[in-house]
């Protein structure tokens, strides 16, 4: 995994390492766990340096398929390409860097072979991505964590003399651009205008009559537009108002068919008769899950007198005694306090996994 980094902007960071053998070797053994790795250090591009006699071109095409599945982009670059001095391919790595570290870190792997010549290119990198004004040696010393050799010295050094030419060739080209334009500015001004005052004139009333039109465009539809809203806010607030009607008139029902219910069962007292009793209020309410009596104990306790369940209800709903038990106990304080005062009304889903309200009378 990533031994030495340079960080950037956003917690993103520049990793390089001369392992890619034994990183090649980890990702074709354990592809998993080496793609968990990367996604730790928030690596989501790889460029490989190999050396032309280090690892094999068949282990490092099998890693960096394994890797291109994982959504790892995966880079080769050519060690020749350092060595012959490709300050162009450098000056453009450093750019594509200089966007890609914004967002993500970026591993970069070479040889141990290889590592004066790697670490050369990294440095050439960090001149054109993070700071064109370092310095070469420090920039190797930043890429090296040790003291550069003449070599890697020399690569960098020419780079950065490659890296002011084509600067200054920029900059001699947006000066040579701007006085362009000032030139053709000042022939452009000296050239009379070929319409007569009448067709200005036309042009200049066309305009003005097609901005009046547009004016009036744009004002009837902001006012039909804000009509429209106000009319749907009303039309919606018509739709909860009968919505919430609805809803206490059921509400009211079943308050009074289980008053009722309340009163039957308090006169029979056969286990057959409540049920027969219970079947019959279950059919006219067949949303309601169970009904029953209670009556309280001292010590804020409850017991209860009666209690039927709507059988066919709760197997349709996978509701068991247990769910109404947990009910019955979560709904007693508020058993207690509705003694005092009128119907309440409760929140019992926790208890069901479903929304279940239960009514207290």
């Amino acid at each position: 995994m990533p031994g030495k980094s340079i960080p950037y902007s956003k917690g993103f960071s520049l990793h390089y390492e001369n392992s890619i053998v034994p990183f090649t070797e980890h990702c074709l053994e354990d592809p998993e766990r080496s793609f968990s790795e990367l996604k730790k250090h928030k690596i989501e591009e790889i460029f490989f340096i190999p050396e032309m006699r280090g690892i094999s071109s068949e282990k490092l095409s099998g890693a960096a398929a394994l890797l291109k599945e994982k959504g790892i982009k995966c880079t080769v670059i050519e060690n020749k390409t350092i060595t012959e001095n490709n300050f162009d391919f450098f000056r453009k790595t450093g750019k594509y860097l200089n966007a890609k570290l914004k967002s993500t870190s970026v591993l970069i792997l070479y040889e141990k072979s290889n590592a004066d010549d790697a670490e050369s290119f990294i440095a050439s990198l960090l001149i054109a991505s993070k700071n064109s004004e370092i310095s070469p040696e420090q920039a190797v010393y930043i890429a090296t964590r040790k003291d550069f050799t003449p070599i890697q010295n020399r690569r960098v050094r020419q780079f950065k003399k490659h890296l002011e030419n084509q600067q200054e060739k920029e900059a001699s080209a947006e000066a040579g651009s701007g006085n362009q334009k000032h030139e053709l500015k000042d022939s452009l001004s000296i050239i009379k205008s070929g319409f007569s005052i009448r067709m200005k004139l036309l042009t200049l009333a066309s305009l003005i009559a097609g901005g009046s039109m547009l004016t009036l465009i744009l004002s009837v539809t902001f006012l039909f537009k804000e009509h429209s809203e106000r009319m749907v806010q009303e039309y919606n607030l018509s739709l909860a108002r009968i919505s919430g009607l609805k809803i206490a008139s059921e509400l009211e029902r079943i308050e009074n068919n289980s008053k009722h219910f309340a009163a039957s069962i308090e006169k029979k007292n056969k286990n057959n008769r409540t049920q027969n009793t219970a079947d019959e209020f279950f059919k006219i309410n067949n949303e309601v899950i169970s009904i029953g009596s209670i009556s309280s104990l001292p010590n804020n306790r409850i017991k209860i007198r009666h209690y039927q369940k709507n059988t066919e209800l709760s197997k349709q709903l996978g509701i068991s005694d247990a769910n109404i038990e947990k009910s019955l106990y979560n709904l007693q304080n508020a058993i207690i306090q509705s003694e005092s005062g009128g119907p309440g009304y409760e929140n019992a889903s926790s208890s069901f996994n479903l929304p279940v309200l239960a009514l207290i009378l």
